[in-house]
C-alpha cells in the first residue's frame, strides 16, 4: 500500500492543487480513492466528500471521517451544492478508474 496506492491518492490531491482549509470531492471510493481522501485530511481540507455508489466503500469512506455521497441515490452535485452552502467543492479529484461503465449499461465481460 505504501509504495503504490497510497502515493497514487496523495498524488491525486497534489495534481488536484488542495490546500489546508478547501473542500474536495473524490470520485471513486476504491482503493485509490479512499488513500485520496485521507491525504486530503492530513493536508487539513475542511470537507471531504467522496462519491461512488458502492455501500461497502461508502462505509470505509465514513469510517476514515469522510462524507460518503451516494450517486446511485440521487445527484452526486445537488448533494455537494448542499453540504457546500451552493458554492461547490473547491477541488477535486478523479479515482474512478479503469472500470468505469455507464451503470444504466449491462455489463458483458469481453
Amino acid at each position: 500500500m505504501l509504495a503504490d496506492i497510497f502515493p497514487t491518492g496523495w498524488h491525486a490531491t497534489e495534481l488536484a492543487g488542495l490546500r489546508p482549509g478547501e473542500s474536495i470531492g473524490i470520485y471513486g471510493a476504491g482503493p485509490v480513492g479512499l488513500m485520496a481522501a485521507h491525504a486530503a485530511m492530513i493536508k487539513g481540507a475542511c470537507l471531504v466528500m467522496v462519491v461512488d455508489r458502492h455501500a461497502d466503500r461508502l462505509r470505509l469512506a465514513e469510517s476514515i471521517g469522510a462524507i460518503a455521497i451516494d450517486d446511485s441515490q440521487g445527484s452526486a452535485v445537488d448533494r455537494v451544492l448542499e453540504l457546500t452552502r451552493g458554492t461547490g467543492a473547491d477541488r477535486g479529484c478523479e479515482c474512478v478508474g479503469y472500470q468505469a461503465h455507464d451503470p444504466r449499461e449491462p455489463s458483458t465481460p469481453t
